[in-house]
């Protein structure tokens, strides 16, 4: 059963009972979710197999989180460096 607000979060019958956290975690990914789904249909749209779509795009975000981590470790060392100086 869908929820009515997006598709990736299901719900069991009977089960509609959750916490505030997980309410406010469900909400910050609806500004994101209509980008998604359209980024998915153009990528279908162009030949893509929908699970193809999705897996590359979690594949992008999984190296975008991991390039963040890098550039924060990054700048970490260069100001430890500046600081030694």
């Amino acid at each position: 059963m869908r929820d009515g607000i997006g598709s990736w979060w299901t719900v069991a019958p009977g089960t509609l009972r959750f916490s505030m956290a997980q309410y406010r975690a469900k909400l910050q990914f609806v500004p994101l979710e209509a980008s998604f789904q359209n980024l998915v249909w153009r990528a279908v749209q162009a030949g893509w197999d929908e699970e193809e779509a999705s897996t590359a795009i979690a594949m992008l975000a999984d190296h975008h989180i991991l390039a963040m981590e890098y550039n924060r470790r990054t700048d970490a060392s260069v100001k430890r460096a500046r600081r030694r100086k």
